[in-house]
């Protein structure tokens, strides 16, 4: 009988490693799309909901696209500059006037 060489090293730990490392990648990617894709969902459905309540008063289909654009367009817009304006806290280890 022959002795065999351990080897730790083998295809199926190989496989569960990269399945490991490739699903916090997918993790990853989803947080960031969920993050990116919430940006843009509120000036959508701020600027559907205007346009919407626009062509139920009468304005036609023309005038409830352009107020659907207009307030998209300012709703995106405002939150840029919010989000530019306003800070996050920095962690109290971060500033030296944290007592």
């Amino acid at each position: 009988m022959k002795a065999r060489p351990f080897d730790f090293v083998t295809e199926t730990t190989t496989i569960i490693i990269i399945g490991i490392v490739l699903s916090f990648v997918g993790l990853g990617f989803l947080c960031w799309l969920l993050f990116t894709l919430a940006v843009y969902a509120l000036p959508f459905v701020a600027g559907v909901t205007v346009g919407l309540a626009a062509y139920q008063t009468g304005s036609g289909p023309i005038g409830a696209i352009l107020v659907c654009l207009i307030v998209g367009a300012l709703t995106l817009v405002a939150g840029q500059i919010v989000s530019a304006a306003v800070r996050s806290p920095r962690p109290c280890s971060a500033n030296p006037r944290c007592s």
